[in-house]
């Protein structure tokens, strides 16, 4: 049995004294792209979700499926910003650095976020400061929540 060693961003490399001539073995071309191909998969999907949620509610007819449907835009919004933007920004949606930036400055057009200071706010502050009080606004919830010890004490954080 070849074991594989799993890299950060999720692509399946063999050891080299086990590849064959062209960097894979018989049968391992679609076990070592697997990996790829589901964030592919997933980015379609939740791209599909995005765009179908959004021009249904442009044309429901009634109150209620207008708000099902804003209520399913929003989640869509989320999961597209978190997942296909999140990992191109951070370049483990894709292997090309091109597609990478690509999607992430679609994501960025159709979001409406900026791709330059998000990249700068958690590559830059939050990774380097993580979870560090003043430092690393991914941790500063305006006083809803309390994630450091750092942060100020309210009765309501008792429980």
């Amino acid at each position: 049995m070849i074991r594989a060693a799993s890299t950060w961003r999720g692509r399946i490399h063999l050891p080299p004294q086990q590849c064959g001539s062209r960097g894979e073995q018989e049968g391992q071309h679609t076990k070592r792209h697997a990996p790829a191909q589901r964030l592919y998969r997933k980015a379609a999907i939740i791209a599909l979700w995005f765009t179908a949620s959004y021009v249904l509610l442009l044309t429901a007819d009634t109150s209620l499926a207008r708000a099902l449907l804003c209520v399913s835009f929003a989640i869509a919004a989320g999961a597209l910003g978190f997942n296909v933007f999140h990992d191109a920004v951070h370049g483990s949606l894709s292997s090309s650095r091109r597609v990478n930036r690509a999607l992430s400055r679609l994501t960025c057009s159709v979001l409406g976020t900026g791709r330059y200071f998000w990249w700068y706010k958690h590559n830059v502050l939050h990774h380097h400061y993580t979870n560090i009080h003043e430092w690393d606004d991914d941790i500063e919830t305006r006083g809803s929540l309390r994630l450091s010890p750092r942060q100020p004490w309210h009765p309501k954080f008792r429980y």
